[in-house]
């Protein structure tokens, strides 16, 4: 019997045995992950806001597994050979795989690497404890200005208003306030974050982090506590494999989600850029929609069928939580905000996590 080892309990892998459960495969399938539980990124601004308690956002990967018929082996990967068609294990031991399928997600650098209050949200499973430190800090100040880190900070802001904390959290970049979005919803976020208070320090880089200061070229910013919400960096491991990737490490894959190199290989996620579509951003969206064609076309690789390719469409819905169960509605040059937007996210969310717990 061939086996389907899938590397990584993200949310494509998550949905994937989700599948699994209703479909007879002819395959021994096993899930590889350094945590049995999956925490749900979508939900992570509300639990910043102390709206959603841990285990809102956490759903057990293990029992996912024993669902789907699939085992599930609590490990951390450290390499692939694609050759040997192997993935080595930190215990030294080694898996073999006929097929493999990466849904590792990404990592973030930090500027300052050892600083002990300079800390990454990654992996997603250390985010809780991390988290209730920082909304509680001094003088909190995140990293970078994209759609995440904004949401964070509005999230961190409302929690500190409503619990007696100065609301500081402030931002800094290199860039300006979401600097993939379309110039008027830059501009609309960035009144949003000054009506909340929330200090800006933009197109500056950090230079030095002492005890209790960030330092860039022209600016002190006050710290005891930062998250590091900067996008997204490969893991290590891809590029160290042998496996084909891009110029910056990210898992090259055709349409059909296959290694360009190694069709047995397949990916999805963060940790994967496509050929076709080399721009393409690496966010839960298109995470989700991935999800389905990676279920099909490993099925169809097994069974020696045509491959589907996976088609992202430019324009795609998504909600950012602004704090006090307000969000924004963001649809390409589009934009809704009030307590609507929010009532929707939580809905979703609320009903993504219901499905993923029974």
């Amino acid at each position: 019997m061939k086996h389907l080892v899938l590397l990584g309990g993200g949310h494509v892998h998550a949905s994937f045995l989700q599948r699994a459960k209703s479909e007879k495969w002819n395959c021994r399938i096993t899930c590889v992950s350094p945590s049995e539980y999956q925490f749900y990124s979508g939900m992570f601004s509300g639990f910043s806001e102390g709206l959603y308690e841990e285990a809102d956002l956490t759903f057990s990967i293990e029992a996912l597994c024993r669902r789907a018929g699939a085992e599930f082996l609590k490990a951390e990967a450290v390499g692939i050979d694609p050759l040997k068609k192997e993935v080595l294990l930190q215990t030294g031991e080694k898996l073999a795989f006929d097929l493999l399928s990466l849904n590792l997600g990404s990592e973030s650098h930090s500027p300052f690497p050892g600083h002990p209050a300079v800390r990454s949200i990654k992996p997603a499973y250390t985010f809780p404890e991390k988290m209730r430190k920082f909304r509680e800090a001094d003088s909190p100040v995140i990293i970078g200005a994209g759609i995440a880190g904004l949401e964070l900070a509005l999230s961190v802001s409302a929690y500190r208003r409503k619990n007696g904390f100065l609301s500081n959290v402030a931002i800094l970049s290199n860039s300006g306030i979401a600097p993939s979005a379309a110039e008027n919803i830059s501009k609309g976020l960035t009144r949003l974050l000054e009506e909340n208070n929330i200090p800006l320090f933009l197109h500056q880089s950090a230079v030095s982090a002492k005890l209790q200061s960030i330092h860039t070229e022209t600016s002190r910013i006050p710290f005891d506590s930062a998250l590091i919400l900067t996008g997204p960096a490969p893991h290590p491991m891809l590029k160290e494999s042998g496996i084909a990737c891009d110029e910056n490490g990210f898992m090259l894959v055709s349409k059909t989600l296959q290694s360009v190199q190694f069709p047995y290989i397949f990916g999805a996620g963060d940790c994967v850029s496509f050929e076709e579509y080399p721009g393409l951003a690496k966010n839960g969206v298109y995470a989700i929609r991935q999800a389905p064609v990676l279920f099909k076309n490993i099925k169809r690789f097994q069974l020696g069928q045509k491959l589907k390719p996976f088609k992202p469409k430019k324009r795609y819905l998504s909600i950012l939580s602004a704090g006090d169960k307000k969000g924004v509605l963001l649809y390409g040059t589009y934009s809704l905000y009030g307590s609507f937007p929010w009532k929707i996210k939580h809905w979703i969310d609320r009903r993504y996590m219901q499905k993923m717990k029974r």
